[in-house]
Parts: C-alpha cells; sequence; structure tokens
C-alpha cells in the first residue's frame, strides 16, 4: 500500500497501471491522452469513474471545473500534482484543462 495524501492506494494500482503518468508535461500530457483509450466512465465532479477506480474533483477545484467535461466519455490523463505531493491531477484531453483530483477507490 501506498499513502498519497489522505487516501492509500493500493500497490496494484500504482505499480502495474500505466494511468497515472509522472513528470510529464503538458505536450506530453496531450500525447498520452490521444494515444490512450481510456476514458472518464460516467459521474460527476463529486465522483467519477476513470480506468476501475473512483476519484473525485477536489472541492477547491469546484469552481474551476469546467461544466463541459464529458463524465460519460473524455479522455483523460491522470498524474501526480508535481507542486502537491500525495496529490492528482486530470487532463481532460478534448479541452485542454485540468482539476485536481483525489483517489477515492475501488469500483
Amino acid at each position: 500500500m501506498t499513502t498519497r495524501g489522505s487516501a492509500t492506494i493500493p500497490a496494484a494500482v500504482t505499480n502495474t497501471t500505466t494511468w497515472i503518468i509522472r513528470g510529464n508535461t503538458a505536450a506530453s500530457l496531450e500525447a498520452s491522452a490521444a494515444a490512450t483509450s481510456n476514458r472518464l466512465g460516467g459521474g460527476d465532479r463529486e465522483r467519477f469513474w476513470f480506468n476501475n477506480w473512483f476519484f473525485s474533483v477536489a472541492p477547491y477545484d469546484y469552481d474551476y471545473n469546467p461544466p463541459d467535461w464529458d463524465w460519460n466519455n473524455d479522455p483523460i490523463v491522470i498524474y501526480e500534482d508535481p507542486d502537491h505531493p500525495g496529490c492528482y491531477l486530470a487532463y481532460n484531453a478534448r479541452i485542454g484543462t485540468y482539476a485536481h483530483v483525489m483517489y477515492l477507490g475501488p469500483r
């Protein structure tokens, strides 16, 4: 198990999946999102499904989270936030925006 912020993420998530991208620039995030089939699988900003795991947009980003995210289909990449250890960012490749997100656990 790995502790990330207030959540404990199973080692299987951090060690065997490719959806958490570390140390990338915005340009490489766009390429990563374009090359992947990882898409949002439903929900809303309080709890959304992505690649067999639940996440939530951080409450402090609610005002910035664009209402035009397609929670059922947008391609996103989730990566570690380089400025906030233990936090994550979800980059939406369709509209080029991101939001801070929190890991909630498996489905």
